[in-house]
């Protein structure tokens, strides 16, 4: 699935699989998405205060050029994952495990 320019505001996602899916320009302020799975996937130019990744896991996944906020990703677990560019803010990993994770010329 690719979504371009989608506003999730406020969007309840949790416990859902994202398979090989793209998020373009969109919008995830207070998204839930908890216990979510990430596959594969790619954030592009996202946006987002309190978005709620716990649990999540998110695998062979890019997030790049995006601008969050307030990020809840406390005992996720992230495998294979590059964040590059942009902006992350207030970003909650207690307790999360990380393995093959890269933050590249990030703020």
């Amino acid at each position: 699935m690719r979504y371009e320019g989608t506003d999730f505001t406020g969007a309840h996602a949790e416990g859902h699989t994202f398979l090989e899916c793209s998020l373009l320009g969109g919008t995830l302020d207070e998204a839930h998405l908890e216990g979510s799975r990430w596959s594969e996937s790619e954030w592009q130019r996202v946006a987002g205060v309190g978005v709620s990744l716990v649990e999540a896991s998110l695998v062979e996944t890019t997030v790049e050029g995006c601008r969050l906020a307030a990020v809840s990703a406390w005992g996720s677990t992230w495998r294979d994952v590059t964040v590059r560019g942009g902006k992350v803010d207030f970003l909650n990993l207690r307790g999360a495990r990380l393995k093959d994770v890269a933050f590249v010329d990030c703020v």
